[in-house]
This record gives C-alpha cells, structure tokens and sequence, in this order.
C-alpha cells in the first residue's frame, strides 16, 4: 500500500464524532436509575416539548423550590429561564448581555473564552452550525454567598435538529451583583455521568451513509448500530483510479476504564488501528496509533468539525507512517449520501443547514 493511500485511509478514520472524557458527577439516585434503563431507551429519548416545560417532573420540582426561595434566588432563577428562551430563540445578543463586561465561558477541556465579544461569538457559532437547536435547563442548586456573590448549577439539555437525541451537560456559574442586578462572571461546563451514559445516543447523528469525494479518491462510509447498541459499527470503502481499493470496518464504544470514547478500525489489507478521543469546544479531536500489513507503526492526529446535520469537516495533522512524516493534509467535507450524488461539490455548495 502506497503512503498516499494510508494517508487517506488514515484520514477516512476521523470520519466519526467523538465525545470528550467525563467523570462521574451526578448524584448516585441518578446514576441508578441511569444504568437500570436499556441502552435503547438512553439512545431514543424523546424531545422536550418547549411548550409544555412546566408539566416536567423536574420543572415542578423547581417551581416549588422557587416559592420557598429568597428574593436573590428568586432573580436567578428568572435569569435561568430567560437565558433558555434567549438559547431557544436563537438570540445571541440577549445571551450575551446576561454576562459580566469581563465575563467567561470556560468549556469541558479547559479552554477560556473571555469578555462580551467572546461570548457572542460562541453562541452566534453555535446558532450557525445547528439552526434548529432547542435547549432545557434544570436547576440543581442555587448558593447565595453573601450580599454579591452566588452560584448556581444545573444540567442542560440540547437537540441540535429535529429527530437527534439530546446532548446533556452539566455547568456551574458563578454570579456577580452589579448595580443591583445579577450578572454571571464564570460559566463553566463540568463532567457529568448523564453525559457518559448517553455517549452513544450524541453521535447517534453519525447513523447513515457519507460520502467525500475528491479528484484522487471517493471513500464511503455508512454507520449503523450494533445489534445490542453497545458500538456503531462503520464500513468503509475507498475508491482510487491509480491505487485500486481498500476496505475496512471501525468500531466506536466507551472505555469505561479510561472514561473515554476510542475506535478500533481494520481494514482489508491487514492493518489496525486504535484511537482515542477527546473534545476542544466545537472541534473532536482523535489520536490515532496503528500497525500497517507489512509492519510499519502509524500514528496521527486528527480533528473534525460538524457544520451540520449533514455536513462535516476534516483534516489529518502530523501524520507519521514507518517514521516518515506526511504531509498534512487539506480540510476534507464530508456529506450525507442524499438520493443518487452526483458529486460532492454539488452538496457541499448547498447552504449548511439541517434538513
């Protein structure tokens, strides 16, 4: 096999989403029950009805705590509400103004996002990239430190597009009282267990059939799920004028030893490949180790990012085959396989919204 096609077999493996690691944060009653349910049932939650928020059992809940709180409480939780039906409106300018001049987001890998311009740019990116996201918040608690200072955490639940399986996270925000008003001045996205139970069901978008294709190679990829909807097993094919073909299957489940998404891939040549991988606010990223047929080692890295339901982009970085460093490569759009493609710049023109 030439370095040109493992280059792009090896580029053909980012072609799956990760999800980034998380450790087990939520109250032990929840984690029972959590693991008592059938994988099924975690993959095919049905979307909230933004309607009908109030007649959820954890919204009741809330609502009766709210009668007992105090009136810095009180203004919180009004704030957490406006802040879901900004989220829900798509308004980024109003989410915005709910934080401090000098305020931050600071996201699950650590990467610090700070001041109003910041913030909006986030939220304006996140509205682009899923134009039909809808989103539910529940509080959890609520901690009035003194005359200026409170935090508040809670657990968010977000549908990119109509059909998708929420994605769950916990956050902590830290406010700030100025001028009487409550801003928030750090929020925070957290580890959480639900977050880890429901992995599969986040990427559950990744079901279907792509396609990438290029003036060297088409490779098409298909997802399914297994039979127990413990992996999602993908099929690769790719397609070459002057090299000839390659096949392979991957394998993506949760490590629940390392508390970490990994990809076992094989192709039909006899190389494998392991992968690991983590998550940098919109972008996955995945380290990628393997063995080709003839026993030359690979290692690479990989990053991908979803532009919408039906469109994602890749590229492979520092790519090593035998020790000899490879090229990286151009950023590759990957496109659902809609009725009969013609080609994928056809779709990628398309505009990059859900469909």
């Amino acid at each position: 096999m030439s370095l040109r096609v493992v280059g792009m077999m090896m580029t053909l493996l980012a072609g799956t989403l990760v999800l980034y690691a998380a450790e087990s944060q939520v109250k032990k009653e929840t984690s029972a029950k959590e693991k008592d349910k059938p994988a099924a049932q975690k993959a095919s939650k049905p979307e909230v009805d933004a309607n009908d928020k109030d007649a959820l059992p954890d919204r009741r809940a809330e609502n009766e705590d709210a009668k007992k709180a105090s009136p810095d409480e009180q203004a919180i939780r009004k704030i957490v509400r406006d802040v879901e039906e900004a989220f829900n409106q798509h308004d980024a300018d109003a989410l915005t103004a709910f934080f401090s001049t000098n305020g931050e987001i600071i996201s699950i890998g650590g990467e610090v996002s700070q001041g109003t311009k910041e913030i909006s740019k986030i939220f304006k990116n996140v509205f682009e990239r899923s134009p039909e996201a809808k989103m539910t918040i529940q509080i959890e608690s609520i901690r009035v430190l003194g005359k200026a200072v409170a935090i508040e955490e809670g657990t968010t639940r977000i549908v990119h597009a109509p059909g998708e399986a929420e994605e769950v996270a916990r956050y902590a925000v830290v406010y700030s009282k100025e001028e009487n008003a409550w801003k928030m001045i750090s929020a925070r996205d957290l580890p959480t267990e639900a977050a880890v139970d429901n992995h599969l069901a986040q990427i559950a978008w990744l079901i279907g059939d792509w396609i990438d294709e290029s003036d060297e190679s088409v490779v098409s990829t298909s997802y399914r799920w297994s039979s127990n909807e413990q992996f999602i097993v993908g099929q690769f094919h790719v397609d070459t004028p002057e090299e000839g073909t390659l096949d392979g299957t991957v394998h993506i489940a949760w490590d629940p030893q390392l508390k970490q998404l990994r990809s076992w891939v094989f192709d039909s040549e006899g190389g494998f490949a392991s992968g690991v991988w983590a998550r940098n606010e919109e972008t996955w990223i995945v380290k990628l180790t393997g063995v080709l047929a003839d026993g030359r080692t690979t290692t690479s890295t990989h990053r991908m990012k979803r532009l919408s339901s039906d469109h994602a982009e890749m590229e492979a970085r520092d790519r090593v085959i035998g020790g000899v460093l490879i090229d990286d490569g151009e950023p590759v759009m990957m496109v659902r396989r809609g009725p009969a493609p013609e080609s994928l710049s056809e779709a990628a023109s398309e505009p990059t919204t859900s469909k």
